[in-house]
């Protein structure tokens, strides 16, 4: 049959409604924070994403950066976070998530003499190593305190579902949520959810899945240290997480290692934790450090002291902050292996702020960031050693704005964080606002990148010796 007859489509409407059918893309999507992410893995929807790569590779600072996104801009959401490997510290969290010190030492809340609440946490924290408990944890707090959540095509529509249970009806109580009587049935009681509120109700995060053992291990049972136990462990409770996400309308971010196995034919890198966590996972991106691919070697100087080349290697840049001091970055590739929610095998770049020039840690740095995509795109020609050419879709399309190196970075430092050592510099530049980067997202979420992708692509610009644009020759001196 060529077609389906409208009394198909009525039947197909029909069984849609009754198994509450609906696609991911009826989730408005979530920013990660990094165009690179956003645009290698495309912004964030219900399903797993998970980061893996050696050590110092950046895939927790990732994490944490994509957390402080959620504790910044969406409070009504749920956050939590299982930090296995203690890799959470107050001050460097404060500075990668873009909050205030005082407001990161807070973050996990206070606890009275009585155990009660004397400050409730916006990040719901937990350090466990056992997986037994930490995905059995999750599973309690996705079934129990996060209510299904489904969409009504037919009335453009998010409803909260509660199974008619005494559990499910007091949580429906509880959050003082009138049924609605057209839409609920005998078994279950249908919740409009408020046109303002965010349909992604919870992020969560694991750092990381390779610090997770066995409870067996706790007991001193040698049986359940082998590879296939921690393996077998995975497949029996983490996809009890999983199937809960997309009908929750939650976010699992997970950080995993990237190990090497002698001796073999072929690329040698792996993820531990079997085939359980790679199959289901929706969204996989390896993160490599590199020692190259500095923005031209004059303004990157590798920094040979000490054992920093070995971790990946640091490069040095004059600041525009602390006057004759220098900031600090280092470097990570990008490789996308799996990608079920967006365009997959997709590559790129981004740096780490290891340091700034009073010596602070800063995370993903938005500076390179918002170069490397406007370069991919084919919205920036120059380089930072001669100067950039930005003609930016939508922002000045009529003319082309050239900028010194140390001129951009300080029009996007100030975007970033506001602050008062580039307020004078950014607002002395000639460019139609001091928004680039909220506008390069835009350009994400309204799918426009795309299309520049694209064009880029097909005048060449996009394309390096047929590979994708990210490596590091596009970045050497011209």
């Amino acid at each position: 049959m060529s077609h389906m007859t409208d009394v198909q489509k009525d039947r197909y409407l029909s069984i849609a409604k009754k198994y509450h059918l609906h696609t991911t893309a009826a989730f408005p999507p979530m920013s990660s924070g990094i165009l690179a992410i956003d645009f290698i893995a495309g912004q964030l929807v219900p399903g797993c994403y998970c980061f893996s790569g050696a050590e110092a590779s950046g895939k927790s600072t990732t994490i944490q950066h994509i957390i402080g996104v959620a504790i910044r801009l969406y409070k009504e959401m749920l956050k939590w976070m299982d930090d296995c490997e203690n890799a959470v510290d107050p001050e460097y969290a404060a500075w990668v998530m873009r909050i205030p010190l005082e407001r990161a030492k807070m973050l996990f809340g206070e606890t009275g003499e009585k155990q009660e609440w004397a400050r409730r946490p916006e990040l719901m924290y937990n350090d466990s190593n056992v997986v037994e408990h930490v995905f059995g944890a999750m599973g309690d707090f996705l079934r129990e305190i996060t209510p299904t959540i489904r969409y009504a095509s037919e009335h453009d529509t998010w409803y909260w579902v509660f199974n008619k249970t005494d559990a499910e009806q007091k949580m429906m109580k509880e959050l003082g949520l009138e049924p609605s009587q057209s839409m609920s049935n005998r078994t279950e009681s249908w919740c409009r959810v408020p046109r303002d509120f965010n349909p992604i109700q919870a992020i969560l995060a694991v750092d990381s899945t390779a610090g997770l053992f066995r409870e067996a291990v706790d007991d001193d049972n040698t049986k359940g240290v082998g590879i296939g136990a921690a393996a077998r462990s995975f497949s029996e409770h983490f996809p009890l997480v999983k199937g809960q996400l997309k009908r929750r309308g939650s976010i699992l971010l997970l950080a995993n290692q990237l190990r090497e196995k002698p001796m073999t034919k072929g690329d040698p890198r792996y993820e531990p934790g079997g085939n359980a966590l790679k199959h289901n996972t929706d969204c996989r991106i390896w993160f490599t450090s590199r020692t190259s691919g500095g923005d031209g070697p004059d303004l990157f100087t590798r920094d040979d002291t000490g054992d920093s080349v070995k971790r990946g290697g640091l490069f040095i840049e004059p600041s525009v902050e602390y006057g004759d001091a220098a900031d600090r970055y280092a470097f990570k590739s990008l490789e996308n292996i799996k990608n079920k929610l967006a365009t997959p095998f997709l590559n790129g770049w981004m740096r780490v702020h290891v340091s700034d020039g009073a010596g602070n840690p800063r995370g993903i740095d938005p500076v390179y960031d918002t170069f490397w995509y406007l370069r991919v795109t084919g919205q920036c020609d120059g380089s930072p050693k001669k100067g950039l050419k930005l003609r930016v879709s939508g922002w000045n399309d009529k003319h082309t704005i050239s900028l010194t190196w140390a001129e951009f970075k300080t029009l996007v430092l100030y975007e970033e964080y506001h602050d008062d050592r580039t307020r004078e510099g950014a607002y002395a530049l000639k460019t139609p606002d001091r928004r680039l980067r909220e506008h390069l997202f835009r350009q994400i979420r309204k799918k426009e990148h795309k299309d520049l992708f694209a064009r880029a692509n097909a005048s060449g610009a996009g394309e390096v010796e047929g590979e994708r644009r990210g490596k590091a020759s596009d970045y050497e001196e011209d």
